[in-house]
C-alpha cells in the first residue's frame, strides 16, 4: 500500500555516507529471553542530514519518521507561493450540482508570455510547493500545481465518508485538471500548447488525460507510471526482491530468510513479535493482521523504491553467510531495528498501517491520504502488493488478494457491486490503453531499474518482450544504474539532467518549444477575482 505520490527536480547528487554500525542504543527493541540471549549485533545506522541532500523524488508522509523521512524533509516543506483557488463542480457529469474550490499554486518565475502551460498533475498527497524543473525552466514555461481532491484539504462537500468518496475517481480528478487548463488558457491567450507532467500516480494521469482529452493537453511527461491497472500485483515484490540481488545476491538471501522467519513467528508467536514491532494495537484489532503485514512488506519495498536499498542491505548485512545458525527470532531482530532506523520507532502507529483509523477518518478537516489513496485502489485501479505464491518473497505470503479486498470491504463499508474486480481492472485497461499501447501521440514515459512499479506500466519494453509504442511520438527510456528507484529516486545528478534535456527534446520535435524573446502577453483578470 505504498503511497507513489512524487515530485521531480533537478538537483545536484547528494553526498553519500557509508551507515556506522553503532551499539545498542535507547529505543532499541526488547524481545523475549531466547532472542535477547542471542549474540548477533544490533545495528543502528546513523542518520541522514537533511543539509547534505536535496531532493529528487519524495516519499509519502507516513516514510516521514525515520531517516529516509529527514533526508527528504525537504521536499515536503511548504513553499512561499500563495494558495489559490477556483471554483468547479463537485461531479463533472452535472451542470446543476454543487461546486467546491480547487486549490492549486503558481509557478511563473521562468515563465516568458508565448511559453507553454505546465501542469504538474495532482499526486494522492497534500499540495506544498509548486516548482520548475530544468525541462519547465528551458520552456519558460507557466507551470501551475493542483492539490488533488479529496487529498490535503481539498475535501468537497467537506468530509471524506463513502458517499462523498464516490466523487473521487480518476475521472474526476482529469475534468479538474482540463477546468484548470480552460482557466489558464482564457486568462493567458498567447499560450501555445499544453503539457500534463507528473511522476507515478500523477505520471500515469499526465498518460490519461492526454489520451482521454487531446484536444486539451497537447502532450505529457509520464515518470514511472502505473499505467495497468492490476488486482493482484506479486510482481512488485518480485521486482523488489530481484532489485535487492544487486550488486550483492546475499542481500535478496537475507532479505527473503527474514520474511520466511517473520511468517513462522506470526504463527507461532503472533503478539510477541508484534510489540517487537510497536505494533501491539495491531494485536487485537481487526484488521490488525493484515496491516502488519503490509507494513513489513513496505519496510522493504520503501527501502528499493526510493532509492535506499543500501541501507537494508547494510543493516542485514552481518547476517550474511549465518542462515544455519540464526533463530527466527535473530532475523526479526535485525530487520525490527533496521525498520525503526528506517522509518521511525511509530511505523506501525499510523494511520496508513490502521484499517480501522482508515475507517473512521472520514469527518477530518483535511483528508487521511491512506483513506482517499485506498478508495482509489479498492474501486478503480487495485495495484494490491500481494505476496508471490511461489518462490522467494518479501512479504508474508498469507497477505492474498482475499484479504486485501476484505480490508476494502472493511474500511469503506461498500456494497459489492463497488468493489474492483476482473471485469472492472479489464475495462480500464481498454479503456486507458493498458500500457501496451498508450493510443495517443506526444508521450514520453520514463522507468528506472529498481523500480518495483515498472511492471505496471509498458510491460511489453520493461520485460523485453515487444516494443509495440511509436517511434517519434511515444519515446520510452528504461534507466539501468544500481540504486536508481521511482521517479528517479536515487539517480545521479548528470544522468537527471540528460533526462531533462531528452524530454525538451523530444517536446521540441512535437512542436512545444520555448518562446522567441521578443513575445508578448498579460494575464486576463481571472473569473476568481486572482491574478496569476
Amino acid at each position: 500500500r505504498i503511497g507513489t505520490s512524487f515530485s521531480i527536480w533537478l538537483v545536484a547528487p547528494p553526498r553519500r555516507r557509508r551507515p556506522q554500525r553503532l551499539p545498542m542504543a535507547p529505543g532499541s527493541i526488547l524481545l523475549p529471553a531466547r532472542a535477547a540471549a542471542s549474540t548477533l549485533l544490533v545495528l543502528l545506522l546513523s542518520p541522514v542530514v537533511t543539509a547534505d541532500v536535496d531532493v529528487d523524488a519524495v516519499p509519502p508522509a507516513h516514510f516521514g519518521g525515520g531517516a529516509v523521512g529527514r533526508k527528504f524533509a525537504q521536499g515536503r516543506a511548504r513553499g512561499t507561493q500563495e494558495f489559490l483557488y477556483l471554483s468547479m463542480p463537485v461531479d463533472h457529469q452535472s451542470t446543476t450540482g454543487p461546486t467546491w474550490k480547487l486549490k492549486y499554486l503558481l509557478e511563473k518565475s521562468h515563465f516568458a508570455p508565448g511559453g507553454p502551460l505546465v501542469v504538474s498533475m495532482p499526486g494522492e498527497g497534500p499540495l506544498s510547493r509548486c516548482r520548475a524543473n530544468q525541462m519547465m525552466a528551458s520552456l519558460r514555461a507557466l507551470v501551475v500545481c493542483p492539490e488533488h481532491r479529496f487529498f490535503g484539504d481539498s475535501i468537497p462537500l467537506g468530509n471524506s465518508s463513502t458517499a462523498n468518496l464516490r466523487y473521487l475517481t480518476v475521472e474526476q480528478n482529469l475534468a479538474d485538471v482540463a477546468a484548470l487548463i480552460k482557466h489558464f488558457r482564457e486568462k493567458y491567450p498567447s499560450i501555445p500548447k499544453v503539457v500534463a507532467y507528473g511522476g507515478s500516480y500523477s505520471g500515469a494521469c499526465a498518460s490519461w488525460i492526454r489520451r482521454s482529452k487531446p484536444d486539451v493537453v497537447d502532450a505529457a511527461i509520464a515518470q514511472s507510471p502505473p499505467l495497468v491497472a492490476k488486482l493482484a500485483f506479486p510482481e512488485y515484490d518480485t521486482s523488489n526482491l530481484v532489485a535487492l540481488a544487486s550488486p550483492d545476491t546475499r542481500c535478496a538471501q537475507v532479505v527473503a530468510a527474514s520474511m520466511q522467519a517473520l511468517e513462522r513467528l506470526l504463527v507461532s508467536e503472533r503478539a510477541a513479535l508484534m510489540r517487537a514491532f510497536s505494533a501491539s494495537y495491531h494485536i487485537s484489532s481487526d484488521m490488525g493482521e493484515v496491516d502488519f503485514m503490509y507494513g513489513l512488506g513496505d519496510s522493504v519495498a520503501g527501502a528499493v523504491q526510493y532509492g535506499q536499498k543500501d541501507m537494508l542491505c547494510s543493516a542485514l548485512a552481518p547476517l550474511y553467510g549465518r542462515q544455519h545458525e540464526l533463530t527466527d527470532w535473530d532475523y526479526a531482530k535485525s530487520f525490527a531495528n533496521y525498520t525503526f532506523v528506517a522509518w521511525g520507532k511509530d511505523y506501525f502507529n499510523q494511520c496508513f498501517y490502521n484499517s480501522t483509523c482508515m475507517r473512521d477518518s472520514w469527518r477530518d478537516p483535511v483528508a487521511q491520504d491512506a483513506r482517499s489513496w485506498y478508495w482509489i485502489t479498492c474501486t478503480q485501479l487495485g495495484y494490491f502488493q500481494t505476496a508471490p505464491q511461489k518462490g522467494l518473497a518479501t512479504r508474508p505470503r498469507a497477505l492474498t488478494i482475499d484479504r486485501l479486498l476484505d480490508q476494502c470491504r472493511y474500511v469503506f463499508g461498500m456494497p459489492e457491486a463497488d468493489l474492483i474486480n476482473d471485469e472492472k481492472v479489464k475495462a480500464w485497461n481498454d479503456r486507458f490503453g493498458g500500457g501496451e499501447d498508450l493510443g495517443q501521440t506526444n508521450i514520453f514515459v520514463t522507468d528506472y531499474s529498481d523500480d518495483p512499479w515498472k511492471m505496471a506500466s509498458v510491460t511489453s519494453e520493461v520485460l523485453r518482450s515487444s516494443w509495440p509504442l511509436l517511434l517519434e511520438t511515444q519515446p520510452f527510456l528504461l534507466l539501468t544504474c544500481d540504486g536508481c528507484g521511482h521517479c528517479g529516486a536515487g539517480v545521479p545528478g548528470a544522468r537527471t539532467a540528460s533526462i531533462m534535456e531528452q524530454f525538451v527534446a523530444a517536446l521540441a520535435s512535437w512542436g512545444i518549444t520555448a518562446p522567441p524573446a521578443s513575445a508578448g502577453d498579460e494575464p486576463k483578470q481571472g473569473v476568481d477575482g486572482t491574478v496569476a
